[in-house]
C-alpha cells in the first residue's frame, strides 16, 4: 500500500467525527428536538506543519485558547467547551497541530488518542486536508453534572464535505456529510473543562 494510502485508511477509520468509535465513553440516553437550530461555527484552515511539534502548551497557552464562555462551571460553560473541542478535533486534520487537543483531553479518552494517531499518520504519510467544517445544535444539547461527578452533554452535529490529498497536492478522496449525535463526557479539573471522552450515533 502507498504511503498516501496508508493515510487514508487511518483517516477514514478515525477522522470523522460521525462514525468515531468511542467505546470509552458511557452511553447517554438523550431525546434531542428532531429539527434544532444549527449555528455554523468558523474553522480556520492554516497551512499543515510538517510534523506535529512535541512542544506542549503552557497552561496560559490553553487557557487563552479557550473562549471565555466556555469557561464558566455550569451547563452553559459545558456545552460551549463541548463544541470548542469537537470544532478542534476536526479542525486538528487540517492545521495538524494535537498540542491543543492533548491539552483538553484526559488520560485514557479513546475518541482523543484515536484522533491523535491518525493526525500523525497523516503527517508521516504527507495527507493533508481541507474543509471539514464543524456545526452543533448547542441550542438544543441536552445533558448536566452526574452522579460520578462527570458532565455529559449530547447535541447533534453536522459536518461538511472534505478532500483528501497526497504529499503532491493531489486529490486522492473526498468525504461526504455527516451528521451525528454526539456525547462529550467532561470533568473539572483546576484549570477548567477537560474531555473524559466521546460517543457518537451516527443519525
Amino acid at each position: 500500500m502507498t504511503r498516501g494510502g496508508r493515510g487514508l485508511a487511518v483517516l477514514s477509520a478515525t477522522a470523522c467525527l460521525a462514525l468515531a468509535a468511542c467505546n470509552g465513553a458511557p452511553e447517554v440516553e438523550a431525546t434531542p428536538s428532531p429539527t434544532p437550530s444549527l449555528t455554523e461555527i468558523a474553522v480556520t484552515s492554516p497551512s499543515p506543519t510538517p510534523s506535529p511539534t512535541t512542544t506542549a502548551l503552557t497552561e496560559e497557552e490553553v487557557l487563552a485558547a479557550i473562549p471565555e464562555e466556555a469557561r464558566s462551571e455550569d451547563f452553559p460553560g459545558a456545552v460551549s467547551f463541548a463544541e470548542f473541542f469537537l470544532i478542534e478535533s476536526q479542525d486538528v486534520f487540517v492545521h495538524q497541530d494535537i498540542r491543543l487537543l492533548k491539552a483538553l483531553s484526559l488520560p485514557g479518552c479513546v475518541y482523543c488518542e484515536n484522533t491523535v494517531e491518525a493526525v500523525q499518520t497523516m503527517v508521516d504519510d504527507g495527507v493533508t486536508a481541507r474543509g471539514s467544517k464543524l456545526t452543533a445544535a448547542t441550542g438544543a444539547a441536552q445533558g448536566g453534572e452526574q452522579p460520578d461527578a462527570t458532565w455529559r452533554v449530547v447535541m447533534d452535529v453536522e459536518i461538511s464535505e472534505s478532500d483528501i490529498f497526497d504529499d503532491n497536492e493531489r486529490l486522492i478522496d473526498t468525504r461526504a456529510p455527516q451528521q451525528a449525535t454526539l456525547t462529550v463526557v467532561l470533568e473539572l479539573q483546576g484549570s477548567g473543562w477537560r474531555v473524559v471522552d466521546v460517543a457518537s450515533q451516527q443519525a
